[in-house]
């Protein structure tokens, strides 16, 4: 340490817990040289560390800093504690927040490894690549923010009582967000902005209002387990190249939201014990398969012109396997639906009737909708092979009812009426406020079925699937494993 540059007096605190330890007072100012700091210290204001110098922290020391401490790295910050000597940055007696710190600058370079730090307004990346790994983020507003490019590694952490939120990755940042724990982080656990590029794996996140909240593109989210919360994962404005697997959801409003005509790969997912499992809202059409949606309230729930691909997953034990309101007209194909109170309900603007005669313009076809959502960047082409552009019933053939609706099917045939369906297509015709006339409700057409439950239907193994071999790649770019989520400490 330069003692003539950084230290004005030593004296014995009044201001921490222990006050027969000597603190070393650091003064506001520049530091342009490589520094050392050892022992515990307190820091009032601003401390800038310059481009070309490094400042490193010595395992066991504690950083005591005021309302107004601060840290703003152009240099390098290096603090790597050891076991049972952990560096740690926290507020000194008295002080409810200090500043934080803010990394920035191409040359920058930040590695923390168990290190603490505690009560801060702001922890700031900006195009740097940086490592936090085996540390705990707590009490701050925001745990962490990475903006602008950069690739940082931020793994084995934790992160708790975050008033905001737990990390944000947004402005071209593209961190590895691994094998952390986030505990009551405010309004998100992790947030993904546009132009954001982050690898999120193997996390663990509980009470948090949202788990996870992805806007736009290329974000695998993958191996995550989430408990409660409003929304388990939430995506807005994607399309198919962003890839959501093999995460564990349990005891949330909704599990994973598709809304803003967002269309993502949702594969392998076991939902659980949540109000409902996954929702489609918006125009979001997503391809759910493989996944294992087992004791919800409402599995699938689909709302506002969405056509996900449903396909090749187990629904079971849930009180609605399949719900679809206001023109939603899900392909629904291959499915285990065994086990379900109720397995397909449609809501009451399930009308193509009232739809060809409320609108001004003829309903385009699948095809047209898909190459018109294209064009806005929405959607990734697909071909249909059903263009009819007027759709007057829900198309769930090719599906296992379960063995005792199934039964009842074979005794009614395609034209009956089970009471695990709800369509409303028996009934008499429906009147709209505001429309004149009777309309008639659509119907769902589930011949032809399956006589016994479809192999392979639920969840693939891990590594069976063509996105993992180009998303677990990145990790093995960036010189990492596939991790499984840690434990509850």
């Amino acid at each position: 340490m330069k003692k003539a540059a950084l230290i004005i007096f030593i004296f014995i605190s009044t201001f921490f817990s222990s006050p027969s330890l000597a603190v070393t007072n650091i003064p506001a100012g520049k530091i342009s040289d490589d520094s050392s700091w050892e022992g515990e210290l307190h820091v009032e204001g601003l401390v800038t560390v310059e481009e070309g110098a490094s400042l490193k922290i010595a395992p066991g020391s504690k950083v005591f800093f005021g309302t107004d401490g601060k840290l703003e790295i152009l240099g390098g910050l290096i603090a790597k504690g050891e076991d049972g000597a952990p560096i740690s940055f926290l507020a000194s007696r008295g002080v409810s927040r200090w500043k934080g710190i803010k990394v920035s600058g191409e040359k920058a370079l930040l590695k923390l490894e168990r290190v603490s730090v505690s009560d801060y307004e702001d922890f700031i990346l900006t195009g740097l690549n940086g490592e936090i790994i085996d540390s705990t983020l707590k009490g701050g507003v925001t745990g962490l923010r990475f903006m602008m490019k950069g690739v940082s590694v931020f793994s084995g952490n934790i992160i708790e009582d975050m008033e905001k939120s737990g990390i944000e990755a947004t402005l071209g940042a593209s961190p590895l967000v691994q094998g952390n724990i986030f505990k009551d982080c405010g309004e998100v656990g992790i947030y993904k902005g546009q132009n954001a590029f982050p690898l999120i794996q193997g996390n663990l996140i509980e009470g948090t209002k949202r788990g996870i909240f992805l806007v736009g593109d290329t974000a695998p989210v993958f191996d995550n387990v989430i408990k409660g919360g409003l929304i388990g994962i939430g995506i807005s404005q994607a399309t198919g190249e962003m890839v959501v697997g093999h995460n564990n959801i349990s005891s949330a409003e909704k599990a994973i939201l598709c809304t803003q005509f967002s269309s993502p790969v949702i594969e392998s997912n076991v939902i659980r014990g949540s109000k409902v499992g996954i929702e489609c809202f918006q125009s979001s059409s997503p391809r759910i398969a493989h996944n294992n949606l087992e004791n919800n309230d409402t599995a699938l729930n689909c709302n506002q012109l969405c056509e996900p691909e449903v396909v090749g997953n187990k629904i079971s034990g849930n009180k609605v396997a399949i719900f679809l309101e206001a023109s939603s007209y899900a392909q629904i194909k291959g499915n285990d639906l065994g086990g379900n109170a109720v397995v397909i309900k449609l809501g009451d603007m399930m009308s193509s009737d009232w739809e060809s005669s409320a609108s001004s313009k003829q309903r385009r076809s699948r095809q047209a909708r898909n190459e018109n959502l294209v064009n806005k960047g929405r959607q990734v082409p697909q071909e249909y092979d059903d263009d009819t552009p007027e759709e007057v019933s829900v198309a769930a053939g090719g599906n296992w009812w379960g063995e005792e609706v199934t039964a009842k099917l074979e005794e009614l045939g395609p034209e009956g009426q089970v009471p695990e369906i709800e369509d409303g297509y028996d009934e008499p015709l429906k009147s709209y406020p505001g429309w004149e006339g009777e309309f008639k409700l659509d119907k769902v057409v589930y011949a032809p079925w399956l006589t016994e439950p479809p192999e392979g239907a639920g969840p693939f193994e891990k590594g069976a699937s063509k996105w993992e071999e180009r998303v677990v790649g990145r990790l093995l770019e960036k010189g990492f494993s596939r991790k499984e989520p840690p434990k509850i400490p």
